[in-house]
């Protein structure tokens, strides 16, 4: 039998609340941003939402990135530096400069010049 981890949701209640909570919290804000642009394009006013709209967006941010935080687990961290490293698409041409610079050459062909130790000091 393989021992598992246990995950927070086991632990603590407000992990559930607050993973359950993020897709209404996220809807609310849209439909009221929705709603006071409507409003606005109809009577025309003031912008004087325009602030607590932009707070409660930071908030909703905040509530999305706490809740993935907290379901990122070491496999998934492992998958993705793999998947990011496998994608590197200038991997390649790192290693062919690294490699004319170890030849003594330039990308334009020329030589390059290695500093000698009087120069370094």
């Amino acid at each position: 039998m393989s021992e598992e981890t246990p995950g927070p949701e086991q632990d603590q209640p407000w992990v559930v609340l607050l993973d359950r909570t993020l897709r209404p919290h996220i809807l609310a804000h849209g439909a009221v941003v929705a709603g006071v642009m409507a409003l606005s394009y109809f009577a025309p006013a003031d912008r004087g939402l325009f602030i607590p709209i932009m707070l409660w967006g930071v908030l909703v941010l905040v509530h999305y990135l706490i809740v993935r935080t907290i379901h990122t687990d070491p496999d998934w961290v492992e998958e993705r530096s793999e998947t990011i490293t496998m994608n590197a698409s200038d991997l390649s041409h790192i290693e062919d400069i690294r490699e004319r610079m170890e030849k003594g050459k330039s990308e334009s062909g020329r030589l390059i010049k290695k500093p000698t130790d009087k120069e370094t000091d």
